[in-house]
């Protein structure tokens, strides 16, 4: 998902590492916004744009750290 929402990963001897398809999304440095994602599925109608936005910020913050790691 181009999303950020999910981030794919393992540990393996106790050190992080970002799967291939969040590497790519590292890579490309350019998430779609999880709003996009959200409205299309009618399960999280439920959300206020309040909500959404928070949600957004959270992603953008830990996606900033795939990045700093990155460079």
């Amino acid at each position: 998902m181009e999303t950020g929402y999910y981030d794919l990963y393992e540990i393996v001897n106790g050190e992080f590492k970002l799967t291939a398809a969040s590497e790519k999304l590292v890579e490309k440095r350019k998430l779609i916004p999880v709003r996009e994602y959200f409205r299309a599925q009618s399960r999280f109608k439920i959300l206020t744009d309040a909500q959404i936005e928070d949600i957004q910020k959270q992603i953008d913050a830990k996606w900033a750290s795939y990045y700093k790691k990155d460079e």
